[in-house]
């Protein structure tokens, strides 16, 4: 038996195609050729570009962003592309980057530090691949906070007239109850001029002070009412008797159902929101160390002070805090007198042990509301 002289064959295409299999012949006829197909891979290669951190932070001026830019490069597949080459340019706002160049990570990750411009508003950076896909990514550029004022705060309790002349020296002069920003100088509140209409009852308007008498202020409470009373607000519970004394005779004011009340400032007889540069109340009977306090807020509603008042120290029980900043930086205060509002079936305990502390309020001290700090 003769046997072909012919041998294998194999054809392997390079990338694609086919795979073609021969084999010898034999007696019998040719070894059958085998074909099989061969199916290529597509080149990954960088194709989208996304931010993976960083975008809409909030900084300031010239100073770098909290946190680091990141973006991602993928490719057409989604995958992650490593060694990806990332050009950033910053478009407007006038800040700078760490590096205008950057390649990826085994994540396809990448990132720079962006350092906002010397202009307040908003800044732009464009991180974009070499196929010209691109991102654009934001931030707000602010001025810096200002620095944090330390106020000269003034406290008394017992004999508080000193106290309360110290605090209006460093207001300034007493201006007339006019519509209309003064130069300087203070205003205040004493109570005494509101009408029988509004005195003695739970009718008495917080708009009052800035509206029918202009004095630039707004008062609002957590609570349902303000209260006005000439006697003491014995008309209220009659055990009150005797419990709360006066600095300027003969009114004194508190809230009804909260003793917690705001104070808004406003240029005097306009809705035009203003600033001021301190504020102090009298308080009659403060029993506890803690109770009475009035905390001190900016326009932007962060809290810059909180002052205590001393508890009362002699039969009158009159306190007096207050505190007074370099600047006018003081939108709003906010007064906690006491831990309990006057209520018909409700007495202060504090002189017996307890720790109800009933505490009503006396003249209001407070810089002349004006616009510009």
């Amino acid at each position: 038996m003769q046997r072909s002289s012919r041998y294998r064959r194999w054809l392997i295409p390079a990338v694609a195609g086919a795979l073609l299999l021969s084999g010898a012949a034999c007696e019998d006829g040719d070894f059958p050729n085998f074909i099989i197909p061969v199916v290529a891979r597509p080149v990954l290669v960088a194709t989208t570009i996304t931010v993976r951190s960083g975008d809409k932070q909030v900084g300031e001026i010239n100073k770098p962003l909290a946190q680091p830019i990141v973006v991602n490069v993928s490719d057409q597949n989604g995958g992650p592309v490593a060694n990806a080459a990332v050009n950033w340019t910053v478009l407007s706002g006038g800040g700078s980057v760490s590096a205008p160049n950057t390649v990826t990570d085994a994540n396809g990750n990448t990132s720079v530090t962006w350092t906002m411009g010397p202009t307040p508003g908003v800044d732009s950076l464009k991180a974009m691949i070499a196929n010209g896909a691109f991102v654009i990514i934001t931030a707000t550029a602010r001025q810096p906070a200002p620095p944090v004022q330390q106020p000269q705060i003034v406290s008394a309790t017992g004999d508080i007239t000193p106290a309360v002349n110290q605090f209006r020296a460093l207001l300034g002069t007493l201006n007339p109850n006019v519509a209309g920003e003064q130069p300087g100088g203070r205003r205040e509140i004493n109570w005494d001029g509101v009408p029988a209409t509004f005195t003695n009852n739970d009718n008495f308007p917080g708009n009052f002070f800035n509206t029918t008498s202009p004095r630039g202020v707004l008062l609002t409470t957590l609570g349902s009412a303000f209260r006005i009373s000439d006697n003491g607000y014995v008309d209220v519970n009659a055990a009150y008797a005797g419990e709360f004394n006066v600095f300027s005779s003969p009114k004194l004011f508190t809230a009804r159902g909260s003793t917690v009340i705001d104070v808004r400032f406003f240029v005097a007889g306009s809705n035009t929101p203003a600033l001021v540069t301190g504020f102090g109340s009298v308080f009659a009977d403060v029993g506890l160390p803690t109770s009475t306090t009035i905390e001190y807020f900016d326009a932007a509603g962060v809290r810059l002070a909180i002052v205590t008042a001393l508890p009362r120290s002699d039969a009158v029980g009159l306190s007096f805090i207050g505190a007074v900043f370099q600047s006018r930086v003081v939108a709003r205060v906010r007064i906690t007198s006491g831990n309990t509002p006057i209520d018909p079936n409700v007495t202060d305990n504090v002189s017996t042990g307890g720790t109800r502390d009933i505490v009503v309020m006396d003249d209001f001290i407070y810089g002349e509301p004006r616009i510009t700090p």
